[in-house]
C-alpha cells in the first residue's frame, strides 16, 4: 500500500507528520486520484500536513528511504486553506501502451475516430457496489494515437472521473495486451 510506504518513509526519515485523531489515528496524507490496481503512474501529487518547520531537503530525505522507482521530485508548503487535491485536479492524461499488435491500426483509428465524434459513449460505471450505466463522452477530453499508444485526456467532473482501465475496454477487448500509464494530473487555472 503506497500510504504505508510513506508513511515508513516520514518515520525513517525522522520527519514528523500530523495524524487523526480518534481511536484508530492514520497519518494525514492524502492523495490526489486513486489510481486503479496494475496501472502505472509518473505523475502523482499527494497532500501531507507535516509537524514542525518544513526544510528544503525534505526531498532528499524521504527519497533515501522510498523503494527503487518511486520518486519524490517536488515539494511546496502551503500555509493556507486550500481545496482538496481530488477538488484541484481538471485533467488527467493517460498512455495506453499496445504491447501486442491489434488485428489492424486502421480499424483502432476508426473506433477511435468514433469515440472522439459521438455526443454519447456509454459504458458501465462500478458505483458504491452497483453497476450504473452513465454516458462517458463528457469525461472525454481527448483521444488520439501516436503508434502503438493511445493518449487519452479524461475531465474531473464536480470531483468524479473514469476510470482509465474501464474506458480502455471501450477500445480494446479484455485479452489484448496494453499497459496504461498516468503521464499527467493538471489543474486548470481560469482558461
Amino acid at each position: 500500500d503506497i500510504l504505508r510506504i510513506f508513511e515508513r518513509a516520514f518515520r525513517r526519515a525522522q520527519i514528523k507528520i500530523s495524524y487523526s485523531e480518534g481511536f484508530n489515528p492514520r497519518p494525514k496524507i492524502s492523495f490526489a486520484q486513486p489510481l486503479a490496481l496494475g496501472i502505472q503512474s509518473v505523475a502523482e501529487f499527494f497532500d501531507v500536513e507535516v509537524k514542525g518547520r518544513l526544510t528544503s531537503e525534505i526531498i532528499e530525505q524521504l527519497n533515501a528511504f522510498l523503494p527503487q522507482g518511486l520518486k519524490i521530485v517536488k515539494a511546496h508548503p502551503i500555509f493556507e486553506k486550500v481545496a482538496s487535491l481530488s477538488e484541484s485536479i481538471d485533467l488527467t492524461e493517460y498512455e495506453i501502451i499496445i504491447l501486442e499488435p491489434v488485428t489492424s491500426f486502421a480499424s483502432l483509428d476508426r473506433k477511435l475516430r468514433k469515440l472522439r465524434r459521438t455526443n454519447s459513449i456509454m459504458m458501465e460505471k462500478r458505483v458504491k457496489g452497483q453497476v450504473k450505466q452513465i454516458n462517458a463522452r463528457p469525461f472525454v477530453e481527448d483521444i488520439k494515437r501516436r503508434g502503438n499508444r493511445i493518449i487519452v485526456r479524461l475531465r474531473t467532473i464536480d470531483r468524479r472521473s473514469l476510470r482509465i482501465d474501464d474506458f480502455a475496454h471501450l477500445i480494446f477487448d479484455k485479452n489484448e495486451a496494453i499497459k496504461i500509464i498516468r503521464r499527467k494530473q493538471l489543474i486548470r487555472i481560469g482558461n
